[in-house]
């Protein structure tokens, strides 16, 4: 039977600051299986909040007296406390949720596809028959820009579905994988009810076909003014920040189930 989970609350001085402390403080309490935090404060010291059981949280408060390499430990005060059971994670303070979630889901292979993505987008430009200006090369960064943040937007929306539901996965599958398809084809290929929600629910549509439609000078054939076209950044940006509404909303609602 494994042991009720306590709650260590330290405070570390000496020389904690500016020398990884609080990274080689989070590393040691994730592999320890402790959730809590580690944060920097003003007077110079770093503040441990860590639950989990009694003899982890010994061995982290051992590794606190010790610190990593560069840093010296002067003294170590150590509270033991009820456990709240509010943490999921070892994370470190301050960060913002929205950014931790963000640098989580970061994979650095993705990086081929985006480099992969701009040599095919670079070596398409080239063949096209485009009088590129400086205009249009802007509108251009700004699309890219326009771009990730529909993604983003698309990722923190089906992040949020977890308060609620306890799995993204799902929420993921059906509005990332099906929706992007619709990047690959013209407008005109799919029913009016696919075009309202490509264009006006969760918007891909502003991701490449409106715009590819000023830099092509081919204009929409379904009844859309001109100005659509120019619309992807303003789009992103209220599909981002109605995202990350939904995000926050999610977070103040959340109750973690301890550990």
């Amino acid at each position: 039977m494994s042991e009720k989970p306590v709650r260590l609350h330290a405070r570390v001085y000496g020389r904690v600051q500016g020398v990884n402390f609080r990274y080689y403080t989070q590393r040691e309490a994730s592999a320890l299986g402790l959730t809590g935090w580690v944060a920097n404060r003003f007077d110079g010291s770093v503040e441990v909040v860590a639950e989990g059981e009694r003899n982890g949280l010994q061995r982290l408060l051992q590794f606190l007296h010790r610190g990593p390499p560069s840093a010296r430990v002067d003294r170590v005060q150590a509270e033991w406390e009820a456990s709240s059971g509010e943490f999921d994670r070892y994370v470190l303070r301050p960060l913002n949720p929205v950014a931790y979630y963000a640098v989580e889901r970061c994979q650095t292979p993705a990086l081929g596809q985006v480099l992969g993505g701009l040599a095919i987008m670079l070596y398409c430009a080239a063949l096209l028959d485009i009088e590129w200006t400086a205009a249009k090369i802007g509108f251009v960064v700004l699309m890219l820009v326009a771009s990730s943040m529909i993604q983003a937007g698309v990722m923190l929306l089906s992040a949020a579905s977890a308060f609620w539901t306890m799995e993204s996965g799902a929420a993921w599958g059906i509005l990332y994988y099906p929706l992007r398809e619709f990047c690959f084809y013209p407008l005109g290929a799919f029913a009016k009810p696919v075009v309202w929600i490509a264009t006006a629910v969760v918007p891909f549509a502003f991701v490449n076909y409106f715009p590819a439609q000023y830099l092509l000078g081919k204009w929409d054939m379904l009844g859309f003014p001109r100005w659509v076209s120019f619309a992807s950044f303003p789009v992103a940006v209220v599909f981002f920040s109605l995202c990350l509404w939904c995000f926050r909303r999610g977070l103040r609602a959340y109750h973690s189930t301890g550990t």
